[in-house]
């Protein structure tokens, strides 16, 4: 997907789906986003601290409206096998209303990144746009980290791999064990129903949290209006993750290195499925993709 310089360019076919805590169901399904608006209604609040003439097409993923939201767009690629890479740019609005007036002020949650799912319930049609089954861990389900925002797990005959950035961590939470902003888990929702992830406990934060919470070495926190580079790459000789988030606005950067060796297989050659999310929690931004690329 490229919005970038004039263009509204879409490549492949996509899914779409959005989700927020409740604290009656615990998550809710919601079709009100992602939502893409091209330059003719695109909304003005992502840039108006630049300029309030920019009219640049956008997918919204999340509102900020609603705390413990989240929002996704899924594809599918041919994997032969190789490392691969998902570039996002990215770029948040808070609707003019300062962070402080907020539950804190700070922003958050950032985005996600979805590795090698091979869903068996849902796939990438028109039939599913915003009909994925899938469990959200969130503050009315279950938490997996002491920062994650909400966190949708789409069913998939196989563990996948996902990836978020936070800018919550370092400044609205710090811990010992915690030294970056990014969270790395692994997932297996074969019936769509029910979620284990994993490792269990956290190798670095341990019990009660899972997988790799606040990794990395790097923090910072964007501006709202900033254009924020995601880079997620995986390397199947190595078992090797590697991410970094840089505000193209300010080069301030957080990145991570992660061996997977003896949690994670590498994936075979084959069709999967790959995502990108923004997420929040209390309603903190307005989370928007302008870029998305696959390398393989």
């Amino acid at each position: 997907m490229n919005l970038l310089d004039g263009y509204q360019t879409w490549y492949v076919p996509h899914v779409y789906q959005g989700d927020y805590g409740n604290p009656f169901t615990g998550y809710y399904p919601t079709n009100s986003w992602p939502v893409y608006y091209d330059s003719s209604n695109s909304p003005s609040n992502y840039w108006y601290y630049i300029s309030t003439g920019i009219n640049q097409p956008i997918l919204k993923m999340v509102s900020s409206n609603y705390g413990w939201s989240s929002g996704a767009i899924f594809w599918q690629e041919s994997y032969g096998g190789g490392t691969i890479t998902i570039t996002v740019i990215g770029v948040y609005s808070n609707n003019g209303t300062p962070m402080a007036s907020q539950a804190y002020p700070y922003v958050g949650d950032g985005y996600i990144v979805y590795l090698f799912l091979r869903p068996t319930r849902w796939g990438i049609g028109s039939g599913y746009n915003y009909s994925i089954t899938y469990v959200s861990s969130n503050v009315y389900t279950f938490t997996i980290s002491p920062v994650q925002g909400d966190v949708m797990f789409p069913q998939s005959s196989s563990p996948y791999l996902v990836i978020e950035w936070n800018p919550l961590w370092q400044y609205a939470y710090t811990t010992s064990g915690a030294s970056g902003q990014w969270n790395v888990w692994i997932a297996l929702n074969s019936r769509g129903t029910r979620v284990t992830i994993s490792p269990s406990p956290s190798p670095n934060l341990g019990n009660p949290y899972s997988g790799w919470d606040g990794i990395g070495t790097g923090y910072f926190q964007p501006g709202p209006g900033d254009y924020i580079c995601i880079t997620v790459s995986y390397n199947p000789s190595t078992n090797t993750l590697m991410g970094t988030a840089y505000d193209l606005n300010t080069g301030q950067s957080a990145s991570f290195t992660l061996s997977l060796n003896g949690y994670f297989t590498p994936p075979g050659s084959g069709n999967y499925v790959f995502g990108v999310a923004g997420t929040n929690d209390a309603g903190q931004a307005n989370w928007g993709i302008v870029y998305i690329n696959y390398q393989g």
